[in-house]
């Protein structure tokens, strides 16, 4: 069995819901890898130094190496967990990780959550500069785009399109290993910060495998006119339409914004 499926704590053992953000440019994602910093491994190794073993960290998503999170989920199965207050709890948690990671919130929960398993909807958000030249202070914070036309009436036809229930198999990883392709995207808009600054955002109860990084890169190249729109939106019906499209954009711009359960 899965150790992501255990659903119940034991007996002497409570269930604890941890909200995290994190900057994801040192780490090589969510999931534990072998000799690698991840945020799982983080995790586990912190409590492992508070605790008589090592618990499980199980989040709401695997996010990929370089992609940042203001609010991740997981929850983990704890004996003793009253002997400390919360706000103990976490600045132990807080003093034992790398920096760039940071346990907002801890709390008891019912012994059925499941940060995975149980229903939720995760918007994400897809951070672009539009300049001449790329700002410092957002290195590795957002995707740098440097033109002097782009077509953002195009790109709001292309979001307001993928909104909905779609088969996003062309809008996906070749490494998917999902059971099926098809998603349902409740949110998915422009919002625009300043003349520079602008972000993709996409809100759902489930993303593939790179699927927000290329809708954003499809999104983009329909603003900058190397993708057809109708192109685009075709590629929601057909198959093997992957190489017509945007390209598959790098992790950094790419931040988990929130995880909402309902």
């Amino acid at each position: 069995m899965d150790l992501e499926d255990s659903n119940q704590p034991s007996s002497s053992e409570q269930r604890v819901r941890l909200d995290i953000c994190y900057h994801g440019a040192n780490f090589c994602g969510w999931q534990i890898q072998p000799d690698q910093k991840s945020i799982q491994g983080e995790l586990m190794r912190a409590f492992s130094k508070l605790c008589d073993n090592e618990p499980r960290v199980i989040g709401a998503g695997r996010t990929d190496a370089g992609v940042h999170a203001y609010q991740q989920v997981a929850h983990v199965d704890l004996e003793n967990f009253n002997k400390r207050s919360e706000e103990s709890w976490l600045n132990a948690l807080n003093s034992l990780t790398d920096p760039n990671l940071w346990v907002t919130n801890i709390a008891i929960v019912e012994d059925d959550f499941h940060a995975r398993f149980l229903p939720h909807t995760k918007t994400y958000q897809y951070h672009v500069e539009w300049s001449p030249y790329p700002n410092p202070f957002y290195a590795y914070r957002r995707f740098h785009l440097r033109t002097r036309h782009f077509n953002f009436e195009l790109v709001k036809e292309f979001l307001k399109a993928v909104k909905g229930e779609h088969d996003f198999k062309n809008y996906c990883s070749i490494n998917n290993a999902t059971d099926t392709t098809i998603r349902t995207i409740v949110k998915s808009e422009l919002v625009q910060i300043d003349e520079h600054n602008f972000y993709f955002e996409f809100q759902g109860k489930g993303f593939l495998q790179h699927m927000v990084r290329i809708l954003t890169g499809t999104a983009i190249y329909i603003g900058l006119e190397r993708v057809n729109l109708e192109t685009a939106l075709k590629a929601l019906q057909k198959d093997d339409m992957r190489d017509q499209l945007g390209v598959t954009l790098p992790p950094h711009g790419l931040v988990l914004a929130s995880t909402r359960y309902v």
